[in-house]
C-alpha cells in the first residue's frame, strides 16, 4: 500500500511539474497573455499571439524578407506568434511562427513557418516561441515539415521526434500534459 502511494505521489509531482514547465520558462505572463523572457544576452523578450494573419501586416512583411515567395505559402487560416525584443523602451520585431489549428485532432497544432531576424538567431528565441505556441494554444501535439537545414535545431534542441521513418522531414512533439498560460498576479 505504502508503494502504491508514493508511485502517486512521484506521478503527482511529475504531472504538476510539466503543467507550469511554461511558468519557469517565461519570467512574466501578463494577464493579456503576453509572455517575457530574459535571453542569454541580457535582452527582454516578449512574446503574444497577434491573431489571424493580415496580408500586409508587419509579421507578413518580415516573414517575405526571410522567405523566398515560393516558399512562403500563407492561408487565411494562419495564426500569428510575434517576438519583440525592448530596446530603449522601443519593441523591434525579432521572431515569427505562423500556425494552424488542425480541425480534424483536437489540441493539435500544425507549425507552418517559423522565421527569426539573422542577427538574433541562436539566442533561444526560435525554442521561446514554439514552447509559447504550445503554452498558449494548451496543444498536445505540434507537427510540423522541417527544411532539411532545421532538423538538428528541431530534433538536438527541442527533441522533436520522426514519426514516420518513410517521411524523414515530418517531426512531431508532444506535450503531455500540454503546457498552459496562467496570468501572474
Amino acid at each position: 500500500m505504502k508503494t502504491k502511494i508514493f508511485i502517486f505521489l512521484i506521478s503527482l509531482l511529475i504531472t504538476n511539474k510539466a503543467h507550469t514547465a511554461s511558468s519557469s520558462l517565461f519570467s512574466e505572463i501578463m494577464p493579456d497573455k503576453t509572455a517575457s523572457l530574459r535571453l542569454k544576452t541580457g535582452e527582454l523578450l516578449l512574446l503574444s499571439c497577434s491573431g489571424k494573419l493580415q496580408p500586409h501586416s508587419p509579421e507578413v512583411e518580415m516573414a517575405k524578407r526571410l522567405f523566398t515567395e515560393d516558399v512562403l505559402d500563407i492561408s487565411e487560416d494562419m495564426l500569428c506568434i510575434k517576438s519583440e525584443i525592448i530596446i530603449h523602451e522601443n519593441k523591434l520585431l525579432v521572431g515569427v511562427l505562423f500556425y494552424e489549428e488542425i480541425e480534424s485532432e483536437p489540441r493539435e497544432i500544425s507549425l507552418e513557418y517559423i522565421a527569426i531576424v539573422p542577427e538574433h538567431q541562436k539566442k533561444g528565441i526560435g525554442k521561446a516561441l514554439i514552447y509559447y505556441l504550445a503554452a498558449f494554444t494548451e496543444c498536445s501535439k505540434i507537427s510540423l515539415i522541417s527544411e532539411e537545414s532545421a532538423l538538428s535545431f528541431y530534433k538536438d534542441h527541442l527533441n522533436f521526434v520522426q514519426p514516420y521513418k518513410n517521411a524523414p522531414l515530418h517531426l512531431e512533439k508532444s506535450f503531455n500534459p500540454p503546457l498552459s498560460l496562467i496570468a501572474s498576479s
